[in-house]
């Protein structure tokens, strides 16, 4: 009898260094490596997912497939919602199946940009060493939180 002996073979671990950032109003993109256990076989397909609930209930997803270019990986989302926060996670693939996920850090990501500038703007003299200026809130915070002016 022939015995072809195979090493076991198991889903991928988690990708590593999993990380996203915002690229515009409407994109995010996610950034990873490998995981460092590949089950025992070739790598063939990462899935990344993202939604607006922490469980990913509602969750979309697209895959990567062009892996030749080699680590590290990354995938822009685009499409989303300015100033919403998306959560997004990344699993590999091999021939046994997909592993599990890995969420990225920062947890989650508002797409955003540059607010609009302040409006009604006004410098006033108070005395001969000092002005005061004044303004109202931007028409756009560009899908944040304005944490100060300059």
């Amino acid at each position: 009898s022939d015995l072809n002996p195979q090493a076991p073979m198991v889903v991928p671990g988690t990708p590593t260094g999993v990380t996203l950032d915002v690229i515009s109003a409407t994109e995010l993109r996610v950034l990873f490596g490998p995981p460092s256990d590949n089950g025992g076989d070739t790598i063939t397909q990462y899935l990344v997912e993202w939604s607006t609930n922490i469980n990913f209930s509602n969750a979309e997803s697209d895959t990567l497939d062009y892996l030749a270019g080699g680590a590290p990986f990354f995938k822009t989302i685009s499409g989303l919602l300015t100033g919403i926060h998306y959560f997004v996670r990344v699993c590999a693939k091999n021939s046994q199946g997909f592993g599990i996920s890995q969420v990225t850090t920062p947890r989650s990501l508002n797409p955003h940009q540059k607010p609009a500038p302040p409006t009604n703007v006004k410098l006033g003299v108070t005395s001969d060493t000092m002005l005061t200026v004044s303004w109202n809130t931007p028409s756009s915070n560009g899908g944040d939180v304005i944490t100060n002016y300059r």
